[in-house]
């Protein structure tokens, strides 16, 4: 009896030293997470539910204690107000017993009768609380049911005030079914536009939008039908109606075809993404392409193509770039900074372009932020019209 009392008390002794590690360890690393932060990217399926059940996810790195998910809906009157029906409610919380590097929550919201109400604009809320009660937030809207007006471009993911973001809406040609199209949204955003650090990380400054109604393009740039040197293919009616809501519109294509910018209209592959950000960056951004020689009128702003050498040279000092990456653009009558390494800048040609690695380099990264300060101050596109019509 007296050996068994003993071996009892060893244990609980034990038992107590390893309580003790435990807790000093726990304090550890309470200290490490001080200061550090928490980041939190939410998103959800599909990009414009009508009959499917939502589903709505968020995740969250760093130290994280909980994520809790929000949702506010509002009915959509024909002039485009809102009023709010159903205020901003929790959803999902979820709160594992101990903290996490990594977590991801999500909820699946199916419609009692099968089908998402008609002209209700979804307002979707995440926020990730860390184990010292940090927090980050992520908000966006998206509408759900049929929308009210068939002129206007339908929100899949906005951020906020039109003025002061990007305003990208995505449309298809003719050629492939609009269902195919609205569940291949999320892959378009998600996997094409966000694979990129520069929208990624900075998708506050994005809205994004799509229509339900296709439009023609044939290669090579012509955007209304049959291509003619001789007669510009200005947007037609319809087109004209999303730009008075629109910065950009990407004619999204199914077949592999020649892809250009044309003023506000770009066209792309919808399955990859080199094609989509490339034209991207000249129709948002006003990159230049980097893989030939003639250059047009200059940009205003940061440049990614220069007319000499000694252009170049002269920025890439101001802007402490390495000024040994200055190179011939096709021939010496213009010049690009070309950090190629073994991925390459995304606006170069297609053996450089279509690389695994590629994204925009260091130049264009530059002439990118530039446009995003501008575009906090309400001007996100200004002088993007500099770059020459087709590229």
């Amino acid at each position: 009896m007296a050996i068994l009392i003993r071996l009892t008390e060893a244990r609980r002794a034990v038992s107590s030293i390893a309580g003790i590690f435990t807790i000093l360890g726990m304090l550890a690393t309470l200290a490490s997470i001080s200061g550090c932060s928490i980041h939190i990217r939410s998103s959800h399926e599909p990009m414009h539910p009508l009959t499917e059940p939502l589903v709505i996810k968020a995740t969250a790195k760093g130290y994280v204690h909980k994520i809790d998910l929000y949702m506010e809906k509002s009915r959509i009157g024909a002039s485009g107000e809102q009023v709010v029906f159903s205020p901003m409610r929790i959803v999902n919380t979820c709160d594992p017993l101990f903290w996490k590097r990594s977590l991801t929550c999500f909820d699946v919201i199916a419609e009692p009768n099968g089908r998402h109400e008609d002209g209700v604009m979804i307002k979707f809320m995440a926020i990730a609380t860390s184990p010292l009660g940090d927090t980050a937030t992520e908000t966006y809207e998206f509408a759900s049911g049929a929308y009210p007006n068939a002129n206007k471009p339908i929100p899949i993911r906005v951020k906020g005030d039109p003025v002061e973001k990007f305003d990208i809406v995505l449309i298809r040609t003719n050629e492939f079914d609009l269902e195919f199209f609205r569940h291949h949204l999320d892959d378009i955003i998600e996997e094409s536009f966000f694979q990129y650090s520069t929208f990624r990380d900075w998708r506050m400054f994005y809205n994004f939008y799509y229509s339900d109604v296709s439009q023609p393009y044939e290669e090579p740039c012509a955007f209304n039908g049959p291509f003619s040197p001789k007669v510009p293919t200005f947007p037609n009616a319809f087109v004209r109606s999303l730009l008075t809501d629109a910065d950009v519109i990407a004619y999204l294509h199914e077949d592999e075809m020649e892809d250009c910018r044309k003023e506000e209209r770009f066209s792309a592959e919808f399955w990859f993404d080199k094609s989509i950000v490339h034209e991207a960056g000249h129709a948002l951004f006003g990159l230049r392409d980097e893989y030939y020689g003639g250059l047009g009128p200059q940009c205003v702003g940061p440049r990614n193509v220069w007319h000499s050498e000694a252009e170049c040279l002269e920025d890439a000092h101001a802007n402490q770039l390495e000024e040994g990456y200055c190179k011939p653009r096709g021939s010496t009558l213009s010049w690009k900074f070309d950090q190629e390494g073994p991925d390459g800048c995304i606006m170069n040609g297609r053996s450089t372009q279509w690389r695994s690695g590629s994204d925009f380099g260091p130049a264009c990264r530059h002439r990118i932020y530039w446009h995003m300060g501008n575009c906090l101050a309400g001007e996100c596109l200004q002088d993007v019209m500099c770059v020459n019509p087709r590229q």
